[in-house]
């Protein structure tokens, strides 16, 4: 009797302690089309997977100089990248041999990853103007004003295009004319980028709130206190939901119930994890303020590996077969093995990397502070 007595008190607290999810099957993630990286993350979802795959060791194609830090995502659809820097340039960039097709201008400074769809980019800039462009000349389709900064990149979905602002505000606006659907209050600035998953959009902001909103609506279903305010971006798989957040500590979240699955601490305390989570069929990829790039176990969050470079890491992670490729403030490119966190391959950049990199045909694209824009491949 004992023993048993004995048994059931570790299994209690074993659960209590959040090592161990619910056993609902996990779905796989949805992954970017291996010839496009057309938003930031690569899908609606956020998952930050790619189809494409890359050699090893990875070649410098070509560079192009924006004469700006690059601090956004590039997107890259139908062979071109599309490339914004912190002067408020745009620019279109040939997929194969990196010369420009077009360039434009913002009002102000862009740190919004661009979206590509429908033959229209779509981005925001510091002023807090959203710009609708047309993907062929760079022409202006149309703009639409909001009340302050906009860090947020935009999430393109069927005819909508979702995105946050620092006025307080998550904005729902038709893709053909910029038509506002509908526009939801929190109560501090929205920095992250929307997830979509079915008829949800998820947010979590600087008002430490998770927030689950009807997408056709625009009304709030859901909601979680995260205990820190958040500017990384949820990543959606199923009904979980991951999310690091600015006291250190990434969560797994129940999106049915809007309960937590189970979180886990970056290694140096209270230090930001500003970096969107890339999710595996059975594994989770983030970096952090604390210099580390870590994976850990999907259903329990157990660490699998983790790796110190030489910075912070606010570069978020794209997993594409077996390999995580991800930038860090020292000015490397890491391409590490998904099983076990070896390193397979490291690119120097000569500069701090804060924009994610973008995946397609084989290739991968990605901007540094020095405004130097670089393309790897075979």
């Amino acid at each position: 009797m004992l023993y048993c007595a004995r048994t059931l008190l570790f299994l209690c607290a074993f659960f209590t302690a959040g090592l161990l999810a619910p056993a609902h099957a996990q779905e796989k993630p949805d992954a970017a089309a291996a010839g496009e990286w057309p938003m930031f993350r690569g899908t609606p979802a956020l998952t930050g997977v790619s189809q494409s795959r890359l050699p090893s060791p990875l070649r410098e194609r070509w560079r192009y100089d924006m004469g700006a830090a690059v601090s956004a995502t590039a997107a890259i659809s139908a062979g071109v990248a599309y490339v914004a820097d912190e002067d408020g340039t745009i620019v279109a960039l040939d997929l194969a041999t990196g010369r420009p097709r077009w360039t434009g201008r913002a009002l102000a400074a862009i740190h919004s990853s661009p979206a590509v769809r429908g033959g229209r980019v779509f981005l925001g800039d510091v002023g807090g103007l959203f710009y609708a462009l047309d993907a062929a000349t760079g022409k202006v389709c149309w703009t639409f004003p909001t009340g302050a900064e906009i860090e947020s990149s935009p999430t393109c979905i069927e005819d909508q295009v979702l995105f946050g602002s620092y006025d307080e505000r998550l904005y729902c606006l038709s893709q053909k004319d910029g038509t506002l659907a509908w526009s939801f209050k929190t109560n501090g600035p929205v920095h992250c980028s929307p997830a979509v998953c079915g008829e949800r959009v998820y947010i979590a902001g600087c008002d430490r709130q998770l927030r689950g909103i009807d997408r056709k609506t625009g009304q709030e279903v859901a909601r979680l206190d995260l205990g820190a305010y958040a500017a990384a971006s949820p990543a959606v798989v199923g009904r979980e939901l991951f999310v690091g957040q600015y006291g250190g500590r990434l969560f797994a979240i129940d999106t049915r119930s809007s309960e937590t699955l189970w979180t886990r601490d970056a290694a140096v305390h209270d230090l930001p994890i500003l970096s969107s989570a890339a999710v595996g069929e059975d594994c989770v990829v983030f970096g952090g303020r604390d210099h580390r790039v870590v994976c850990l176990d999907r259903r329990t969050g157990a660490p699998r590996w983790s790796y110190e470079t030489g910075g912070k890491v606010d570069s978020s992670p794209v997993i594409a077969g077996d390999k995580v490729f991800i930038g860090s403030d020292d000015g490397i490119l890491y391409v590490f093995n998904l099983a076990d966190g070896a390193v397979a391959d490291r690119v120097e950049c000569g500069a701090p990397i804060n924009a994610s990199p973008a995946l397609a045909d084989g290739l991968l694209v990605a901007g540094c502070k020095s405004g130097e824009v670089f393309c790897w491949g075979k």
